[in-house]
């Protein structure tokens, strides 16, 4: 009974360590008093050693001064019985890399904290992506801001405004008081009731363009607005890409 027993508990550990060292984070067990490792998965080993190496050293030992003294003040929240999240560049075998480091407490039968759950993932790529998205989103606002036009986008469901430029500002308001603003609140009633059988036309699927005259801050004008639907997958207009443009000069 006894071999079978130390049998099924060998199998258990062995499928625990598969599963520990499949999974694409790094996941280490430290003891809460001396800090030191008892336990890494195969992912650790970026930090340069083996695995057997990294057993029985302390997180100074393996992460080095510089990168311990940041970690410190988390450890201490830890050891007192809250998780704590940070993130860090390390430099790994594979290059530097940006790691959100997750500390949790282990507690004993009697609540103490006995020991560190610690769990990093690699966040270099998502990191790389928002930057990415965010010089995106800029480069478009520059070039949406230039533009000899109101641009604008609207949910179809409330005629609320979800973004507009910067010539929007013409309608009395700054840029970020009109988003979330609904269109009669924008354009006023007249102006609202002025597009509706338009906007009917574009809910159902279709472009619709109109002139209209516009009290804008400087003065009255003339403006083609034009509405394209935006349509998701399930063939269901979602929201109204909306291009205008002032043909006061041409009136």
């Amino acid at each position: 009974a006894i071999k079978q027993t130390e049998e099924a508990l060998r199998e258990h550990r062995n499928l625990l360590l598969t599963i520990a060292d499949n999974l694409p984070a790094y996941i280490a067990y430290v003891d809460a008093e001396t800090l030191r490792y008892k336990f890494a998965n195969k992912l650790f080993e970026n930090l340069g050693l083996p695995r057997d190496q990294i057993i029985g050293k302390t997180i100074k030992e393996l992460i080095g001064e510089t990168k311990y003294a940041l970690a410190f003040p988390y450890l201490e929240k830890v050891r007192a019985g809250e998780p704590t999240v940070y993130e860090n560049e390390f430099h790994l075998v594979n290059g530097t890399r940006l790691i959100q480091v997750n500390y949790v407490p282990e507690f004993d039968e009697q609540g103490r904290v006995r020991g560190i759950v610690v769990l990093g993932r690699d966040m270099t790529l998502q990191k790389q992506t928002e930057r990415a998205l965010q010089e995106s989103q800029k480069l478009l606002l520059l070039i949406a801001d230039n533009l000899p036009a109101f641009i604008a986008y609207a949910d179809a469901a409330d005629l609320r405004y979800r973004f507009v430029n910067k010539r929007y500002e013409a309608f009395g308001r700054p840029r970020h008081e009109i988003i979330n603003k609904t269109f009669p609140e924008v354009v006023g009633d007249a102006g609202y009731k002025f597009a509706k059988p338009y906007l009917e036309q574009v809910f159902s699927g279709r472009s619709a363009s109109y002139e209209n005259l516009f009290h804008l801050t400087h003065g009255d004008r003339w403006i083609k607005v034009n509405y394209v639907p935006d349509i998701d997958e399930q063939r269901q207009v979602r929201g109204i890409v909306i291009l205008s443009y002032d043909i006061t000069q041409e009136k």
